[in-house]
């Protein structure tokens, strides 16, 4: 059975094939695909629950065009703790029979000035990792790498969630 992930993104996608792997789900993971959907969120959200929605729609939207697919819906938000800024990916999986999981990775601690460089620049087209590239030069794709200096990247924060979300769907 295909599985899809809803955003045709390099780290998206290896993060789903680095997930799938451990959990020993999925027959042949390199076969594990990307379909670009829309979101339907701003392209930095933030909070918990805009978050959540953005990985809902794109795992609802490969639901829809391919129904007996296995969808995974991946987004990044910046969630607000405190004084405190993380950067938190929600992954959604819905499996071929339609049952739904959920799970987040952990968090990034990211310097609160680069949510508010993209917050001045505008959420619905920058991003945080955007912001970091800009003053720490990187990969914008991934703050992870640039902020850890090398020492872990956005693919393993999301791998790890899509690894919990694939142990907790329902049997």
């Amino acid at each position: 059975m295909p599985i899809i992930v809803g955003s045709e993104t390099y780290p998206k996608i290896i993060a789903t094939i680095q997930g799938f792997s451990q959990a020993h789900r999925g027959g042949d993971v390199a076969g594990i695909t990307g379909m670009d959907v829309c979101s339907e969120v701003n392209k930095q959200p933030v909070g918990l629950d805009e978050t959540y929605r953005g990985a809902l729609n794109r795992a609802n939207a490969v639901k829809k065009k391919y129904p007996t697919a296995i969808a995974v819906g991946i987004e990044s938000g910046i969630i607000m703790i405190g004084n405190d800024t993380f950067d938190i990916a929600i992954v959604i999986i819905i499996d071929e029979n339609g049952g739904v999981s959920t799970a987040t990775s952990q968090g990034l601690l990211v310097p609160r000035k680069f949510f508010e460089r993209a917050e001045v620049q505008g959420l619905k087209w920058h991003t945080v990792g955007s912001a970091v590239a800009e003053e720490l030069l990187g990969d914008p794709g991934d703050p992870h790498l640039t902020l850890t200096e090398g020492r872990i990247s956005r693919v393993d924060f999301m791998a790890q969630a899509v690894f919990t979300a694939l142990l907790m769907l329902p049997h």
